[in-house]
């Protein structure tokens, strides 16, 4: 992961940087829920217990990424920056996915099949934006306006093929596929989008200050599948606004409130896109407070609500509909800050009630699943000042989760 810096002029500067990864591993399909989570009646299912085939599954993949970030600077109050990234994706593997429901009433077998999978993405993303600051009379103006250019290619290519059963406390390993090979998936995928954006911070004193600014994006996909033999191209169009304000009644005290709008494009790598993309709404007021000149603290609220997401088609699983409505709302608290000289802390705790609130499905109410309701984190390091171990430093943080929902069902 190589980084250079050219420093062409005093105000001109220019950062290359390029990254390469490769990870060769065995894919880990996960386990049942009875046996781990819940009981089974036959006992608990070791936690490395490997549902695959050690001989038959592995699994690479591999990704470059090459990027430049240019700035140069008009006069004091006034910039341009150029920022370029490309992304290069190849995935190859041969895995055995087991669809970790148990095929038999004894709990104990778990029907697989063998997944040869192929999939290649290139990316490109550019964002140009100025940075203008000027005044009107005594009112301060940080302006920002510029262009984003997206665009995405995807082939996909995912072959299967019958392999026997597992039982999960009894394993047999050195099965091989049999029976004749069914393709899933041979699809190409190509996303563009334009997006231009404007923003204004506007500060009509040094303690009342306004954000005003929005999106507009063009987002096109055109999807083909040689499967199915099908074609299709979907485009949307939105305007995404954001505000925001912040009021410091005394100097260690800023009260703030926002409201942003989101989009994104409803797109699909394997399956015709739905027909609507997924918008976002979310309000959040909040206090930020300087304890000491040390120790700073953050109270937030929010409610954040997402609509069109994609769900299943009731009369057919290859099909999604944007009919899924999500809502998130809470509160997060955080203090971070130095104690004593060399001691920090950075602590938080949330409350999250996040639930389903749309669904074509009978799971409207029900909670996000992997969303624990309470949560809490903390890290502290210690740094020595003094002495010959001077800039040695020690950490420890630790986070806590409450239960959450194994599945959208709620079922554990």
């Amino acid at each position: 992961a190589p980084v250079l810096s050219w420093q062409i002029s005093a105000r001109t500067l220019v950062t290359f940087e390029d990254d390469y990864s490769q990870v060769n591993t065995h894919f880990d399909a996960g386990l049942p829920v009875e046996g781990t989570i819940e009981p089974n009646p036959n006992g608990e299912i070791p936690r490395d217990r490997f549902v695959g085939e050690p001989d038959d599954d592995d699994s690479q993949n591999k990704v470059f990424r090459i990027s430049y970030d240019l700035e140069h600077e008009f006069g004091d109050d006034w910039k341009f920056k150029s920022v370029f990234r490309t992304a290069i994706v190849n995935l190859d593997r041969g895995i055995v996915l087991s669809f970790l429901g148990f095929e038999d009433e004894d709990l104990t077998t778990l029907s697989r099949c063998f997944s040869d999978q192929e999939l290649n993405e290139i990316g490109y993303n550019l964002d140009n934006y100025g940075v203008c600051e000027f005044s009107t009379g005594s009112i301060e103006h940080k302006l920002v306006a510029g262009v984003n250019l997206f665009r995405q290619d995807t082939d996909i290519l995912d072959e299967s093929t019958p392999i026997a059963s597992l039982d999960v406390f009894n394993p047999v390993y050195g099965n091989s596929p049999t029976g004749d090979s069914v393709v899933f998936f041979d699809t190409e995928s190509v996303i563009q989008s334009v997006g231009l954006f404007v923003q204004d911070q506007i500060n009509f004193t040094d303690n009342f200050i306004v954000l005003l600014g929005g999106r507009f994006d063009i987002s096109n996909q055109d999807f083909s599948n040689a499967v199915s033999d099908t074609d299709d191209f979907s485009q949307d169009v939105a305007f995404s606004p954001r505000a925001g304000i912040v009021y410091k009644p005394i100097e260690p005290i800023s009260l703030y409130a926002s409201f942003t709008r989101s989009f994104k494009q409803a797109t699909s790598n394997y399956r015709p896109a739905p027909s609507d993309p997924e918008r976002g709404t979310q309000y959040e007021i909040g206090v930020k407070g300087d304890i000491s000149d040390r120790l700073s603290t953050t109270f937030a609220l929010y409610h954040l609500t997402l609509t069109n997401l994609p769900v299943s088609d009731p009369n057919n699983p290859f099909v999604t509909v944007p009919t899924g409505e999500q809502r998130s709302q809470g509160i997060e608290l955080d203090v971070s800050g130095e104690i004593l000289p060399g001691w920090n802390i950075i602590a938080g705790y949330a409350y999250t009630d996040a639930e389903i609130t749309e669904d074509n499905t009978d799971i409207e109410g029900n909670k996000l699943s992997n969303i624990p309701e309470n949560s809490v984190n903390f890290w502290t390091t210690y740094k020595i000042g003094r002495g010959s171990l001077s800039g040695l430093g020690f950490g420890l943080g630790f986070f806590i989760l409450g239960d959450r929902p194994g599945d959208a069902d709620n079922t554990f």
